[in-house]
């Protein structure tokens, strides 16, 4: 027999306060001279010995009553056949998702799996609680409910692998215990990564709980796009169904609104929009959409800073002018210095490195353009009319450059323009038919599948290769392409393929480094900051730069600052959350064989009752206690 409240057996040591007054009487008699007691003393004995037999039997019915009263509220019961041969345990997995805060037909999904939980899990029964942020073990009902309410939702939802071995990993290792996984959840496809394989010994128990209205919009990218006509930032809107809806959205840099707009879908599930801004940084830009689905994913938080200027060196046999004009601009640091004046040490402080039209490298030359290489700096090299091919090769094969053999002395005509290739991209509003292409006195003969501009008979004038890049023919004496805007064009993007884009966003919940631009002083640390709130993240100083590491941080979406000791800001961070949810898709229930799939939590709870009942037995204890309470009437009314 065990017993539901056994804390209750403890009033069972109040029986002895019985036994004491019946025991102890507190009654004194006093005795009376009598002439004649000889027929008195007679009847004493007699009604002394009837007395104490009724005083025994009522104490005896009465240590019953009490104990059958104690016992009842203790709750007794016997366990049936299947909890005897298999122990069981029991883990919760409720559903934390922020697609739960849907609306169904009794309100909130996540309210209503937790009201389910306070209202059929049984008083007696232990449980482990998992959702996708928290685990608690060993719970009761009574400490559910201190802490239920408090749980919030969260953007960073498991797949239902991660799922099973996060609720299955609360168990204990008895490999004979009966475990049960219930799942409470909307069952969404964004969950399913692979196979839920079934498991001995292991029942899986899935209760769906379905939203009323399954329509959201939701934006789930955004970048910035440079074109003839200006700077878009360019955004990507979803819907969960086709819809013929108009969205309202409003672009704000921090409280400031960029602009207002409407967009109009046409039986579409997704649209992409481009919004003009203007040159410069939106620190704290954010998009909000007015839709009535999930609020979580209604705002886009981005941030655009300008980008930090390239570095530039070029090192040339005799100064080339043309290079001044091209890359007079704020987005260059530029620098060109003849070969026999070169500081080595410049090479390692920039980030594009053209040698141009140089006779010969020297050896110290080529291991310091080797060393950048792998550094992943942007090399360019313009060859000379008079190059030594045999050391222009060794650091073409350094490059994987294709080598050359020979100059052709021949006069030949750029005539193709690659208007595909990334590096003119955005450039041209439509391909030029009658366009003044520039001459070449002479060139080297090299093909390549990756070549943005070409000479008439199809071999490649400028080649790339990742970021290295090559003009196949010298520039300065040797043509006219520096009367051609080809030249700006092509040297003006090939520089900024060294510029480094920061991130316009985030995803929280995620593990990242983030480069940050900057020197530590001794004992320095920098921090990242949201209102009130500071984290010092984990930082490794690389050169001039400082990475951050962030491992699950942010769990909130919004805009951040990173700061150093001295509170100066150094970069401004946005966040968003997880979209992956968000368009509402979900599994079809009828095919999980692996697991019992049930309408609502009360059909898993009598299903789990009936399987695992408690045969309570405080009703025969009742009864006992009355049919005791019976008896010590009749004792006290029927016994003299």
């Amino acid at each position: 027999m065990r017993f539901i409240h056994p804390e209750i057996l403890y009033a069972l040591f109040a029986l002895i306060i019985p036994i004491v007054v019946h025991l102890f009487q507190l009654r004194r008699f006093k005795t009376e001279d009598f002439t004649n007691v000889a027929l008195l003393q007679k009847l004493v004995i007699s009604s002394r010995k009837s007395s104490q037999l009724k005083k025994w039997l009522t104490l005896l019915t009465r240590l019953l009553l009490l104990s059958c009263v104690i016992l009842a509220f203790a709750q007794p019961y016997f366990p049936n056949e299947v909890e005897r041969e298999d122990e069981k345990e029991l883990s919760i997995f409720l559903d934390n998702s922020y697609s739960m805060s849907l609306k169904g037909e009794k309100g909130e999904l996540f309210l209503r799996a937790k009201e389910d939980l306070l209202e059929y899990l049984p008083e007696n029964e232990k449980f482990h609680l998992s959702t996708h942020s928290d685990n608690y073990r060993d719970l009761t009902k009574k400490e559910l409910k201190s802490i239920i309410f408090d749980l919030g939702y969260t953007s960073n939802s498991l797949d239902f692998n991660s799922l099973q071995t996060k609720s299955i990993s609360s168990f204990q290792t008895n490999v004979s215990t009966k475990k049960n996984v219930v799942v409470l959840s909307d069952f969404q496809n964004s969950q399913i990564q692979n196979k839920v394989d079934s498991l001995q010994n292991v029942d899986f128990h899935y209760i769906k709980y379905n939203p009323v209205n399954t329509f959201n919009f939701s934006i789930d990218t955004l970048f910035v796009k440079n074109s003839n006509n200006g700077k878009q930032l360019v955004f990507n809107v979803k819907s969960s169904n086709p819809t013929n809806s108009s969205l309202p959205i409003s672009i704000f840099d921090d409280n400031k609104l960029l602009g207002k707009l409407t967009l109009k879908f046409e039986n579409e599930k997704e649209k992409t929009y481009e919004f003009n801004i203007a040159d410069g940084e939106i620190k704290n830009g954010k998009i909000v959409i007015e839709d009535s689905g999930l609020h979580y994913d209604n705002t886009f938080y981005f941030s655009i800073s300008n980008p930090e200027p390239v570095n530039i060196l070029i090192i040339s046999k005799s100064y080339s002018e043309y290079f001044d004009r091209i890359y007079k601009s704020d987005k260059f640091n530029y620098k060109q210095v003849l070969v026999k004046n070169l500081e080595y040490t410049d090479i390692s402080s920039n980030a594009v490195i053209l040698l141009n039209e140089l006779d010969e490298i020297p050896d110290a030359l080529s291991v310091s353009i080797e060393n950048a290489y792998k550094a992943d700096k942007v090399i360019g090299i313009i060859p000379s009319e008079n190059s030594n091919i045999m050391g222009y090769n060794r650091i073409f094969k350094t490059l994987d450059l294709n080598r050359y053999n020979s100059k052709i002395d021949q006069e030949i005509k750029l005539t193709n323009i690659n208007f595909s290739h990334p590096l003119f991209e955005n450039v041209f509003t439509d391909k030029v038919e009658n366009f003044d292409y520039p001459t070449f006195d002479s060139y080297f003969e090299s093909t390549s599948n990756n070549k943005a501009l070409s000479f008439s008979n199809g071999f490649s004038f400028l080649e790339l290769n990742g970021k290295s890049f090559r003009f196949n023919a010298p520039i300065e004496n040797n043509s006219n392409f520096k009367q051609s805007p080809l030249i700006v064009v092509s040297f003006y993007n090939l520089a900024l393929q060294a510029q480094t884009s920061r991130n316009l966003f985030f995803t929280t919940g995620q593990n990242q480094t983030i480069s940050i631009k900057t020197t530590l002083k001794n004992d320095e640390v920098l921090k990242i900051e949201k209102n009130n709130d500071v984290y010092i993240p984990r930082q490794q100083p690389s050169g001039e730069n400082v990475n951050l590491t962030l491992i699950d941080f942010p769990s909130l979406a919004g805009h951040y600052v990173v700061k150093n000791s001295e509170n100066d800001t150094l970069q401004h961070l946005a966040y968003n959350y997880d979209r992956t949810e968000s368009l509402l898709e979900y599994q079809n229930m009828d095919n999980k064989t692996y697991a019992k799939v049930y309408n609502n939590f009360n059909d898993f709870s009598e299903y789990f009752n009936s399987n695992y009942k408690i045969n309570s037995k405080w009703q025969w204890f009742i009864a006992f206690a009355l049919m005791f309470m019976i008896i010590e009437l009749l004792l006290l009314r029927f016994i003299k």
